[in-house]
């Protein structure tokens, strides 16, 4: 769990606070409570540590993306030719120095406007916000195998709920249940 907080775009994506209590004999009861969603911070978890990575040899942002999808250069070497210059050069007579652009100067600068343009198109997704909301509620058993007085695991859990868009409500319902990690 530890990696999806340890990236440059955290997983805190979602995140709720919630009252939970016991209920009579083995119950837990989690009263109705928000989830936020933070759509543009998730898409951006999504490219960046799964997508990206995967498609992109290893790039991990936008940026990265960008360089790695413009081939800086190809681009320099077919602006350049084999004299590795964009420019002129002037005759021995007038002094024979070349004026323009070396083919590092091109790359650099290709590689400048991939990071600016990554990093734009990061920061534009990232304040994507939904109008949505997520309310729910739920309850489980809590249940307790080792007789050390720690729930172990958590069965039949229901969740309920519904999705706020605008003026539209949409209820959802869902099970779950958990086990304690070993120690």
């Amino acid at each position: 769990m530890d990696e999806l907080l340890e990236t440059e775009y955290p997983l805190e994506a979602v995140h709720a606070r919630f009252l939970g209590r016991t209920a009579p004999f083995h119950g837990l009861e989690v009263d109705s409570h928000d989830v936020n969603l933070n759509v543009g911070r998730l898409l951006l978890f999504l490219l960046n540590e799964q997508l990206l990575p995967r498609r992109l040899d290893g790039a991990r942002t936008f940026a990265d993306a960008a360089v790695q999808m413009s081939s800086c250069d190809c681009i320099a070497d077919s602006v350049t030719g084999d004299d590795g210059l964009w420019g002129v050069c002037l005759p021995n007579w007038a002094g024979g120095r070349c004026i323009g652009l070396e083919t590092d100067d091109i790359v650099g600068t290709c590689q400048g406007s991939g990071m600016v343009l990554g990093g734009i198109l990061a920061d534009l997704i990232g304040d994507l916000a939904a109008d949505s909301r997520l309310t729910r509620e739920g309850a489980a058993w809590l249940l307790e195998d080792d007789s050390d007085l720690q729930v172990d695991r958590l069965e039949r859990g229901q969740w309920s709920g519904s999705v706020h868009r605008g003026e539209d409500d949409r209820p959802w319902e869902g099970a779950f249940r958990g086990d304690r990690p070993a120690p």
